[in-house]
């Protein structure tokens, strides 16, 4: 259960971070979500380390893993199937910042993913038709 609120509760902070990484310039202040007095929102990674994020989800480490599409839409083609071409990155944030400053593809060539949570060392991908489990064996940070 405790699991479950978790990956519930960070449903807002992806819609906001996927929001945020549409190019902006610097002099634009205001964003399309009103937030709670004492909170604030800020670009938590870069567009040059992400491209197309849908949905992501946090390790016991704090690193973030990123599912993401391509900029060619295979929706419902043989492409999708034949050549699948979706990916998942790791961020990290190297010196605690709170900006995401490493990108690494720690999955690629995946079927269109529609979901995912870490748990227990090993990131589950729902992929249809498949629910995957990704394992680190080595610790080189790839599945």
């Amino acid at each position: 259960m405790h699991r479950l609120f978790v990956t519930l509760s960070f449903l807002p902070f992806l819609y906001g971070m996927i929001l945020l990484s549409c190019a902006r310039t610097e002099d634009e202040k205001s964003y399309p979500l009103n937030v709670p007095a004492g909170f604030e929102i800020s670009q938590a990674v870069s567009t040059d380390l992400i491209a197309y994020p849908m949905f992501a989800s946090f390790d016991d480490k704090g690193r973030l893993f990123v599912f993401e599409a391509t900029e060619v839409n295979n929706m419902g083609t043989e492409t999708m199937a034949t050549d699948p071409s979706y990916r998942i990155r790791r961020l990290e944030d190297s010196d605690g910042d709170g900006q995401f400053d490493i990108s690494v593809i720690y999955a690629d060539q995946l079927p269109f993913p529609m979901g995912g949570t870490y748990i227990d060392g090993s990131l589950y991908v729902a992929a249809s038709p498949d629910l995957l489990r990704l394992t680190d064996l080595d610790g080189d940070g790839i599945a």
